[in-house]
């Protein structure tokens, strides 16, 4: 949730830019899509799936966060139209269409100047379904990318390159910021 006057964090818009340029220059063939085989001689593809390994079990690191934070921040606030419009569509989401007695969830005056509130119960029950289906994608997507050590390790190299053993099967102790970085509980 942010303020009604708040803007995404110009460093984020720089690196999902960045993001954005290596997968087109990786997956595209001038105008068009690249075929398999050009994609895989662009890149290490045993490389390819650590990285992406780490980036999903990321994903479901900050996925639980996320769900704890809609579920326990008491402090968890939004701007009051966007709070008012997502409380009114989840109670009627829930009724199945049956209007029951209408309920204020954020006061007019707050609606009308789109003051900073704190969230509603049902927006904050929104959103930790949300965050729960969340949870459960991103555990399923780093599941199914499991077997990509296995499968990488198979394969012959298209881009003649030797194939290079995943880093888990590697003998490199771990980085320094591997030892400092905290563990988070996986559901």
């Amino acid at each position: 949730m942010t303020s009604p006057a708040g803007r995404t964090d110009l460093d984020l818009v720089h690196a999902a830019g960045e993001l954005r340029a290596a997968v087109r220059e990786v997956a595209h063939d001038r105008t068009t899509w690249a075929r398999p085989e050009v994609m895989a001689g662009r890149v290490d593809l045993g490389e390819a799936a650590q990285h992406l390994q780490q980036a999903l079990s990321s994903a479901v690191d900050v996925a639980c966060v996320i769900r704890d934070v809609a579920a326990q921040d008491t402090n968890l606030t939004g701007p009051a139209r966007a709070m008012s419009h997502r409380a009114n569509a989840d109670i009627d989401r829930a009724d199945n269409g049956r209007r029951g007695a209408d309920v204020v969830w954020v006061s007019p005056g707050d609606v009308h100047t789109n003051r900073t509130v704190t969230i509603p119960q049902p927006v904050r029950a929104g959103l930790v379904d949300a965050t729960d289906t969340l949870v459960q994608t991103a555990s399923n997507a780093m599941s199914a990318a499991a077997c990509l050590d296995r499968v990488t390790q198979d394969r012959p190299s298209v881009s003649g390159q030797e194939p290079t053993a995943p880093r888990s099967r590697r003998h490199e102790g771990p980085t320094p910021m591997a030892q400092e970085a905290p563990r988070v509980a996986r559901p």
